[in-house]
């Protein structure tokens, strides 16, 4: 059985909900009977699921009794994409490299948290809590990219922010993680965010915001067999990104991503392009940092 093959086997049993027979749940790698699990139960699925596989690899526990995940390993606000996810642990070393997370995210409107707490937080506010600047810095991830979303003319569900992380390789991408500090934060993130769509993807061109009209994200699947229509004239390219996969969302595909400055004629315009079977546009207001050319221009091959 291959990595991949193994994390989509273990995503499919960590889905069902385990427990020991005096209703305790159990340690996902241990197999011991745990109290009340609220940190557990809010843990990053992506951390449970590298454990897991790395448990199956281990020759020390290959021919021992297998214990399954426990908790909560499938993230409340999206469905992860383990096959991508299992191609991902088994790629060399030497093949990784930078890639950028580019996240769409449409909060609750108050802060839900798993362990019942009670808050008067809102999903952003919590969201704002879980903002993981230390373990990002640690793993020399970069902060590329955040505005609020304030129209969305096509797309659903509605979003609340775009923000764009550049990470050094996939493997820093999942030791983080496995950071302590990072899933004491993750619990926030859990509770602040209904939905959204995380994507991996590497830019093909990225400039410095110019002034001047709407500035527009847009998130696109081609049509089958077809190239989508250019743009008109009034669209002033600000980035592109070609999209490797989805990491965690809600199963659909998508090809690219587009950051223009558009004038409000164009806009209109864009909704319908021909060679484009679906696609998601988000009108954002003043930027809260872009560092999103910098991130281009200063990646460096993971080591």
């Amino acid at each position: 059985m291959t990595i991949a093959e193994a994390v989509v086997a273990e995503a499919a049993e960590a889905a069902r909900p385990q427990s020991c027979a005096s209703g305790y749940q159990e340690d996902p790698l241990s197999g011991a009977q745990l109290g009340a699990a609220p940190r557990l139960a809010t843990a990053s699925w992506l951390a449970l699921t590298v454990a897991a596989v790395e448990l199956k690899e281990s020759a020390l526990n290959f021919n021992k009794p297998r214990a399954r995940m426990s908790g909560t390993s499938t993230p409340r606000y999206g469905t992860p994409n383990w096959e991508m996810i299992g191609n991902w642990l088994e790629l060399p070393a030497e093949q990784d490299g930078p890639f950028w997370a580019v996240n769409l995210m449409d909060y609750r409107e108050l802060a839900d948290y798993a362990d019942g707490r009670e808050t008067t937080l809102t999903g952003r506010e919590a969201d704002d809590v879980y903002a993981p600047l230390g373990p990002l810095a640690e793993i020399g991830a970069m902060p590329a990219f955040s505005a609020d979303v304030i129209d969305q003319p096509l797309g659903t569900p509605s979003y609340d922010r775009v923000a764009i992380v550049r990470y050094p390789s996939r493997a820093k991408f999942f030791e983080m993680q496995r950071r302590e500090d990072f899933l004491e934060l993750h619990v926030h993130k859990d509770a602040g965010m209904a939905s959204t769509i995380v994507f991996a993807a590497y830019p093909l061109h990225a400039s410095e915001l110019p002034r001047g009209g709407a500035h527009v994200l847009r998130v696109r699947r081609f049509a089958e067999g077809q190239k989508p229509a250019a743009d008109p004239t009034g669209v002033t390219p600000v980035a592109h990104f070609e999209i490797e996969g989805v990491i965690v969302g809600d199963e659909r595909r998508w090809d690219d991503a587009r950051f223009d400055r558009v004038d409000e004629a164009s806009l209109e315009l864009l909704k319908e392009t021909d060679g484009i079977e679906e696609q998601i546009m988000i009108v954002m207001g003043p930027t809260e940092f872009d560092e999103l050319a910098a991130s281009v221009a200063t990646a460096r091959t993971a080591d």
